[in-house]
């Protein structure tokens, strides 16, 4: 029995490097490593990866591919499986498993979306590793990736414990503090992994993205500017820089930064619907519609998504697309009711666009409605809630509400934006106050 045991533990151990390794790899694919390797860039040995960890394949060349954990080369194609082929030689393998063969599995597992299985999997090989440090690092990613945070934070720490240098256990013990919204601790963890590792991109673009929602952007900008100096492929840092320029108010350089995150993963719906926002801003509505539908067609219908559908109906809506507009606005609602963006442009729209309704009266008391309930919640008004507001107000006939509301309006766009539209709400304050 033992010797069973054993002969089939060498099978399975052996059975990930059974796959042909002419395997061709197109840019996108997610790969498995198959065995220890090392990745070369400019002919210096960068990074070592360890088999089940799990990489994007972001160029392709002659035997080889161009992947990045944070410190970007190339690996021998010899050295990877499709994870969905090694997932399927994983699963079938049976018999005793020890630690690294449960920590690669779990690992594929993981990048598979098994999470369950996945954690099951690291819990176990950090046990038969005695939580080695090595082994708590990948277990806390694992909690990452299945939303746990407040629980990885403690499984880095625990790594921290066991190998105080460990700047993976650094970077994400930062993540899952961000994640959290302990600011401070994610900055200095990011901080200390960058000291540990001055070359690796992964603390610098999560730091970048940290110090933006502070409010510090020159400090984000230099950040983000040498986490793509130092990983030029990785999405993550373009559309942190996308969404930095566009809040800098270059826009230009905005639209660039999320085109080529596009560029890396054409299926990137954040890419996509970041790209969308900006050519809209910028008034390049058809262009935008494109990248909103596209991002659409890649999303799943959750009211987390709900935002695209109400980016979309926005869009058509100023395209004289009413009938679009008004059915993607109702999808944004039914996804998430308590949007309030959706439902001032779906008031907005309903009151001034007569073509996109069947019954006025039902169409200002539909409009009526959203405006009560937006104005009910406790959400921060914006320009679009008060330019609703105002134009509900000029229907019902009152037009010296209307030209408060407007006022308010106009004071939103010309602090916040977008620019494009303080013109015409001067235009309609004008026209309210003369009514």
């Amino acid at each position: 029995m033992a010797f069973r045991q054993i002969l089939i533990l060498v099978v399975f151990v052996a059975g990930l490097f059974a796959v042909p390794a002419s395997w061709a790899f197109e840019v996108g694919d997610w790969v498995a490593v198959r065995r220890n390797a090392t990745l070369i860039a400019a002919g210096q040995r960068v990074d070592q990866v360890t088999p089940g960890q799990v990489l994007r394949v972001l160029a392709v060349g002659k035997g080889q591919v161009w992947v990045s954990r944070g410190r970007p080369g190339w690996i021998a194609t010899a050295n990877l499986v499709v994870v969905a082929e090694a997932n399927k030689l994983f699963e079938q393998a049976t018999g005793r498993l020890g630690a690294r063969d449960l920590l690669a599995r779990g690992r594929v597992r993981l990048a598979a979306g098994k999470l369950e299985a996945g954690l099951v999997d690291l819990n176990r090989a950090a046990e038969l590793a005695s939580q080695n440090g090595e082994f708590l690092a990948p277990l806390g990613f694992g909690y990452l990736a299945a939303g746990h945070p407040e629980t990885a934070i403690k499984v880095f720490s625990a790594a921290l414990d066991k190998q105080p240098q460990s700047v993976e256990a650094w970077m994400g013990r930062g993540l899952a503090y961000s994640q959290t919204g302990n600011a401070n601790n994610a900055r200095s963890d990011f901080a200390q992994a960058i000291k540990l590792d001055p070359l690796h991109a992964f603390p610098r673009k999560h730091l970048g993205a940290l110090l933006h929602d502070q409010g510090q952007l020159d400090a984000a900008e230099q950040a983000l500017t040498k986490a793509i100096e130092l990983d030029a492929h990785d999405g993550f840092a373009r559309k942190a820089m996308g969404r930095l320029r566009f809040d800098q108010g270059n826009l230009e350089a905005a639209r660039d930064a999320f085109s080529i995150a596009i560029k890396l993963d054409n299926k990137d719906t954040e890419a996509l619907t970041g790209r969308g926002v900006v050519r809209h801003a910028m008034g390049d509505l058809k262009a935008a519609e494109a990248d909103y539908l596209a991002a659409i067609e890649a999303a799943e219908a959750l009211p987390d998504n709900a935002f695209m559908w109400s980016n979309l109906g926005q869009v058509q809506m100023e395209l004289g697309k009413f009938s679009e507009a008004l059915k993607n606005l109702n999808k944004a609602i039914q996804l998430d009711p308590e949007f309030n963006e959706a439902r001032s442009h779906r008031a907005f729209l309903l009151v001034t666009q007569p073509a996109a309704r069947q019954s006025a009266t039902a169409s200002v008391q539909q409009a009526a409605a959203d405006m009560r309930q937006v104005f009910q919640s406790k959400a921060e008004k914006t320009f679009w809630d008060y330019r609703a507001l105002a134009a509900v107000s000029a229907q019902r006939g009152d037009n010296a509400r209307a030209a408060g509301y407007q006022a308010q309006a106009v004071e939103q766009v010309q602090q916040n934006g977008p620019k494009r539209f303080v013109e015409p709400a001067i235009e309609a304050l004008k026209r309210y106050q003369t009514q």
